[in-house]
């Protein structure tokens, strides 16, 4: 009458009901939600500046360095990556 596979769904979805029926949904503690989300953006803020800093002080190391030298030559050159690559 019906295919083996759906029955098995049909089953399944009919233990999935009954197991959510009995159990019941967890609600999530808003609290602890605004706590997780304050503490996303206080990492975020402090990666930002770790970043920051980062590419300031490499920028300023290499204008240091190139300053200092006598010539430059192609190899003195290097493509930085872009914000797009990086967060990648």
């Amino acid at each position: 009458m019906f295919p083996k596979h759906f029955l098995n769904i049909t089953a399944t979805l009919i233990c999935l009901g009954v197991a959510s029926l009995i159990t019941g949904c967890k609600t999530i503690d808003s609290n602890a939600a605004a706590k997780f989300a304050t503490s996303v953006t206080t990492v975020k803020n402090q990666a930002d500046d770790a970043l920051t800093t980062a590419a300031k002080l490499t920028r300023d190391e290499g204008v240091t360095y190139v300053s200092t030298r006598p010539a430059l030559d192609e190899n003195d050159f290097a493509e930085t990556p872009s914000s797009d690559v990086i967060v990648e």
